[in-house]
């Protein structure tokens, strides 16, 4: 059986069942990952569950989470051995399309962040209105800058999948509608194994809707390393007024000479399809694709699998595939066909 690299990222935050990229998505809820000892607190309505990672640093005490307001700042300047959460200052809300938003974090009396790699998301702990706690995990679209973090949420709207609702997501919406620029949000050391790594071999970044922003995240640290790295990127959304970080996207490839993007749209409007915007669902068969390409997938299941199997098919190896789900982490790729 066929088995790849995987970052486990798990999540229970409710998605809808609208069609994206020909793909049906996928209902999930999200948990987390942050500590040495596996505790779970849910109510019936799912208020909050964590799911502990094994061998990551805790506190052993829940810090106040943002209530929000404008509050004063919890937690020290300063993230000590043995800290998960501190509270970082919103400096930046730029709204990315009409359901994402991108916020800028940082530390509130400016001194540098802890470093993340390329790749890695962080957890995000939220009070809302009735009081209930919840996180969820976000990739971190600036590594590996230190004096601001870069988060996006998308908002996930009620939907149906098989007949069955499926509620908004709390956290995401609550995010959307009460957090600006001066509030404060409580958060996790960068972690996740998703991680770019520094390698001569060519590089293929592949993303689908909001599963761009680990790719984000790593073509500013191939940008700011001035990386000579053949890369070839690859994304797929539903139209180019709904791609979230869509001009970030293209002018970190341009600020990369040896990089090259290509864009698949469901819905191009009154615009014709190019040499790399195109029209319709992505479509693999007349990109160069070199054996030895280290390959960097995320997005919906299904979507990643049709692009895994299509790399198998074009020999190259299993050991070269890393992938992110944005949903439950019980998936499992296909085998080849024989």
């Amino acid at each position: 059986m066929i088995r790849l690299a995987m970052s486990r990222r798990c999540w229970h935050e409710s998605r809808t069942s609208t069609p994206r990229w020909g793909l049906p998505r996928i209902s999930t809820r999200s948990c987390t990952a942050t500590c040495s000892r596996r505790s779970v607190w849910c109510s019936a309505t799912l208020r909050l569950r964590t799911s502990c990672r094994p061998g990551a640093r805790s506190t052993g005490t829940w810090p106040a989470p943002w209530s929000g307001s404008r509050t004063t700042c919890t937690h020290g300047s300063r993230w000590t051995r043995g800290d998960v959460w501190r509270d970082l200052v919103v400096c930046e809300r730029v709204q990315q399309s009409p359901d994402t938003v991108a916020y800028g974090l940082a530390r509130p009396d400016g001194t540098a962040l802890p470093k993340a790699l390329p790749g890695q998301y962080i957890s995000v702990q939220v009070r809302l209105a009735d009081g209930a706690r919840q996180i969820r995990q976000y990739s971190l679209t600036r590594a590996p800058r230190q004096e601001q973090w870069g988060i996006t949420v998308k908002a996930v709207p009620a939907g149906t999948i098989a007949g069955v609702g499926i509620p908004a997501g709390e956290l995401s919406n609550s995010l959307h509608q009460n957090v600006f620029e001066g509030d404060y949000l409580s958060c996790s050391l960068p972690y996740g194994d998703l991680i770019l790594h520094d390698r001569p071999d060519p590089l293929l970044l592949v993303s689908a809707g909001i599963g761009c922003t680990p790719i984000i995240g790593m073509l500013h640290y191939l940008a700011r390393t001035n990386s000579d790295r053949d890369i070839t990127v690859l994304h797929a959304d539903q139209s180019p007024g709904r791609h979230a970080h869509r001009r970030e996207l293209s002018d970190l490839v341009e600020q990369t000479p040896s990089a090259r993007l290509i864009h698949w749209y469901e819905d191009l409007g009154v615009r014709s399809s190019t040499g790399t915007v195109r029209r319709g669902l992505i479509d693999l068969d007349d990109i160069p694709i070199d054996p030895r390409v280290r390959a960097y997938l995320c997005g919906p299941p299904v979507f990643m699998d049709v692009v895994r199997q299509h790399l198998v098919n074009r020999h190259v190896p299993q050991a070269h595939v890393s992938y992110e789900v944005f949903g439950p982490d019980t998936w499992t790729p296909t085998a080849p066909a024989a």
